[in-house]
């Protein structure tokens, strides 16, 4: 029988104790028989993860714990844990730089506790959206944060993808499958250049949140699979924005690898503004959706009023 006293125990500590034992996982590792094995690339890393997956399934049926368990802790790459997070004064983050760029660590990272554990890093690229991620965000989902405001081209991508491997070889516990970036207006349309760039070093964003943007409305082939997005966009801001914006939902609904999403329509005014969000889910992933709000111009604040967006973005992961 289901106990759900057990189930939030065992999410606790697969999420937060039993990911971060070795570093890697302690599933990983007992499932490869404790040799730290990794696929070479990042399908066949998918594949491994999966059969990890469909071996654990019997077992969580045997103890009677849901496998949608499973869903919620994708393995070697977890959300936040299942329980708040406590931090004094010494756990407050740092920064420090690399090249000319500012960096903020997690809070929380120097905790002994949390030693082996790797953090999602957010890319806030222009126009300097990191103050819309407030102090309480940031202590529910501890993570670096790298300043990258006013680059927003395909070469900054590209830099930007060194960037992140400076740090890890520095020893940073960045968890490469969980990097997410913002952009507003230049920085918008930018996102999708700064994709093209990541890409040209063989990386991918797991989530992107972008405001408006002049032009781009078709994203990078590899990235149509794999880099969720949430696209926001005022009805009254230029009518060309308005056109992007459509013309890339419209690029992304039509686009084969979502032939079996199921398309969801939402209307709220969380935001302050009454908002209208599409929403293309596939395989149990919102992986692309679109608000549009009614009498907002070119703005970015008020999506970001919304605490169902940091949910969103932060649930985000290439490790799927």
């Amino acid at each position: 029988m289901y106990d759900s006293r057990v189930a939030g125990q065992f999410a606790s500590e697969v999420t937060h104790n039993s990911l971060s034992e070795t570093g890697e996982g302690y599933l990983r590792g007992k499932l490869q028989g404790e040799t730290g094995e990794t696929a070479a690339n990042p399908s066949d890393q998918f594949e491994m993860e999966k059969n990890m997956k469909g071996l654990l399934k019997p077992i969580l049926r045997l103890l009677g714990i849901p496998i949608y368990l499973l869903t919620i802790c994708r393995i070697g790459s977890c959300p936040a844990p299942a329980f708040a997070e406590t931090f004094a004064d010494s756990d407050k983050p740092d920064t420090f730089k690399i090249q000319d760029f500012s960096i903020t660590t997690p809070w929380g990272y120097n905790k002994a506790d949390n030693s082996k554990r790797k953090y999602p890093l957010v890319v806030n690229g222009c126009w300097g959206e990191g103050p819309h991620f407030s102090e309480d965000i940031r202590k529910k989902y501890p993570s670096f944060y790298l300043d990258f405001n006013n680059h927003s081209k395909e070469a900054d991508g590209a830099l930007l993808a060194d960037l992140i491997d400076e740090l890890i070889r520095q020893n940073h516990r960045v968890d490469t499958n969980r990097i997410y970036l913002t952009g507003f207006s230049a920085g918008g349309s930018g996102s999708f250049k700064i994709v093209r760039g990541m890409l040209s070093k063989n990386k991918l964003f797991a989530g992107i949140i972008r405001v408006a943007g002049q032009s781009e409305s078709v994203l990078a082939e590899p990235a149509v699979e794999k880099t969720s997005i949430w696209y926001h966009i005022g009805l009254t801001d230029e009518p060309v924005r308005i056109e992007v914006a459509r013309d890339t939902y419209k690029n992304l609904k039509s686009h084969p690898v979502n032939a079996m999403a199921i398309e969801s329509t939402k209307t709220d005014d969380i935001t302050g503004y009454n908002r209208t969000t599409k929403t293309l889910t596939r395989n149990g992933v919102e992986a692309f959706k679109m608000s549009e709000y009614t009498g907002l111009g070119h703005e970015p604040a008020p999506c970001y009023k919304d605490p169902g967006l940091f949910d969103w973005l932060f649930s985000q992961t290439l490790a799927q």
